[in-house]
């Protein structure tokens, strides 16, 4: 498959090495990769999110934009980002984020051949789970369209992703998936979380990240590269805190 070539040539710090595929699992192909005990981001958030630290917290986020400005850089989109779809690896006694599963990978010459979301009755047809999609990809029941995967839809996803580390909220957690659709037809976002000791965490700063990243307006988002200076500006002000 065009994806699984796409994954084998990525290598970064911060992208799950693909090591080969094998038969025998299953009527697919399986891709075989690292295994990595610590699991997903989502799972790490659900066991350990309440004794994370904050500089824990924008290095794992830190790692997750600097794995994606590298594929960007060679116009990979990714596609899926979500909390489930970040390996975490335990590195010299500190948390890192690695990106997996490119099977919805692109380059961004090519086109995303089968409709990014369609809604026909109580089926839902989708690229990545409805909670971490970008708006301009969720669409009404209608004929099927070559849709162009851009980067921007990856940015908006990383502000997803950077709302559940932060907030330890899985986003729009209270409502089923069908109401999300209908939130975000209707122009609706996620509020602002109110201040408490669980999103202490989600400062002004922080949070107008957040918001650009989920702009409408998918050339407004930050790129990779601005989220990834951003955040090493986040690191550097919490090492300037614990000096002063």
């Amino acid at each position: 498959r065009r994806e699984t070539a796409i994954w084998a040539h990525l290598v970064h710090d911060n992208i799950v090495t693909l090591y080969g595929t094998t038969e025998g699992f299953g009527p697919t192909t399986a891709l075989v990769s690292r295994w990595f005990p610590h699991g997903t981001l989502s799972r790490l958030i659900t066991e350990q999110g309440a004794t994370l630290t904050i500089k824990s917290k924008l290095k794992l986020l830190h790692g997750i934009a600097s794995g994606l400005y590298y594929i960007h850089s060679f116009s990979v989109v990714h596609g899926d980002i979500t909390s489930s779809n970040v390996l975490v690896d335990l590195k010299e006694g500190e948390y890192k984020a690695c990106l997996t599963d490119f099977g919805l990978s692109n380059v961004l010459c090519g086109r995303l051949k089968q409709c990014p979301l369609a809604i026909e009755g109580s089926t839902i047809v989708r690229p990545g789970a409805i909670r971490w999609t970008a708006p301009e990809l969720v669409r009404s029941c209608g004929p099927p369209s070559d849709v162009k995967p851009t980067t921007q839809n990856d940015m908006y996803s990383f502000g997803r992703v950077m709302f559940h580390l932060l907030t330890l909220t899985v986003p729009w957690y209270d409502i089923e998936d069908y109401r999300v659709i209908q939130k975000i037809q209707n122009g609706e976002d996620i509020p602002r979380p109110e201040i408490s000791e669980a999103t202490s965490d989600v400062t002004d700063a922080r949070w107008n990240h957040i918001e650009q990243c989920w702009s409408i307006d998918p050339s407004a988002r930050p790129c990779a590269l601005t989220s990834m200076n951003f955040l090493v500006g986040e690191l550097d002000a919490l090492k300037q805190d614990v000096s002063s």
